[in-house]
């Protein structure tokens, strides 16, 4: 099994550098893993496959310097009636209508390299869209934010997944203040989008307790909340707020 690892891990670098990905350095990696994913990696380069969380399927390969975003391993080939070669594990990831290259190189260009080429790929699939910037925590492109509120806003992603939208996977970042932000935004130009800001904190609100987040963070993103829902009232008075009125957001804030 190790040494399958370390032929993959080969065979994904070679397709990421050919391909313009500029493997940062382990220091600069390893602080991306813990603001994208939450996790520490190795004081050194140790691993092949390393786990994010029960809720990511990625793995992270602190010797390439990259992720993994493949379901299965390269060399995972049934049908094969012998272990797979090293050609044949490099023809699954060039076979195009798979599509694992091409979700391999858009997620490490973005996520490590911050390379504007790969926006086209999210701004394509919406599911991929809004992994990256809710699951994974990417916020470096205010475009592909917006592209991705509205992909969530389309299939209920918001309300289904509370701690996503407004937590960061590493705790020590706080709430996720510019995407509420943003997602406020885009929420008050109609009442169809402020009814899912709505119904957003509604689901934050219910399940407020059970959310394993510190208690002075889960207070500053309910304060960040309701200010949003008071700046509604306040400019669209002929609207009811559905979640709770006015004066119990107003003594939310005060007690």
């Amino acid at each position: 099994m190790k040494k399958e690892d370390s032929m993959q891990s080969l065979i994904l670098e070679e397709y990421a550098k050919s391909h313009g990905y500029k493997a940062p350095s382990y220091e600069v990696f390893k602080e991306k893993c813990l603001q994208f994913f939450g996790i520490r990696l190795h004081p050194s380069a140790q691993v092949y496959s390393l786990d994010i969380n029960e809720d990511i399927i990625y793995s992270v390969n602190e010797i390439g310097r990259f992720i993994y975003t493949g379901n299965e391993s390269l060399f995972y080939q049934p049908a094969l009636d012998h272990e797979p070669t090293m050609d044949e594990a490099r023809k699954v990831l060039y076979t195009k209508e798979n599509g694992i290259a091409d979700i391999f190189l858009a997620y490490n260009k973005l996520l490590f390299n911050d390379n504007p080429s790969s926006l086209s790929y999210f701004y394509k699939h919406k599911d991929n869209a809004i992994d990256v910037v809710f699951d994974l925590d990417y916020e470096n492109n205010d475009l592909l934010i917006q592209r991705a509120i509205e992909y969530a806003c389309q299939n209920c992603y918001i309300v289904n997944d509370v701690t996503n939208v407004l937590f960061y996977n590493n705790p020590s970042r706080g709430y996720r203040k510019k995407l509420i932000t943003m997602f406020y935004k885009y929420a008050e130009t109609s009442k169809e989008r402020m009814e899912t800001f709505e119904n957003l904190v509604y689901a934050y609100y219910k399940h407020y307790k059970q959310i394993n987040v510190r208690q002075k963070v889960k207070d500053e993103c309910l304060v960040c909340l309701l200010d949003c829902l008071n700046k509604y009232d306040e400019t669209h008075q002929d609207n009811i707020l559905k979640v709770m009125d006015k004066k119990v957001y107003l003594a939310s804030r005060t007690s």
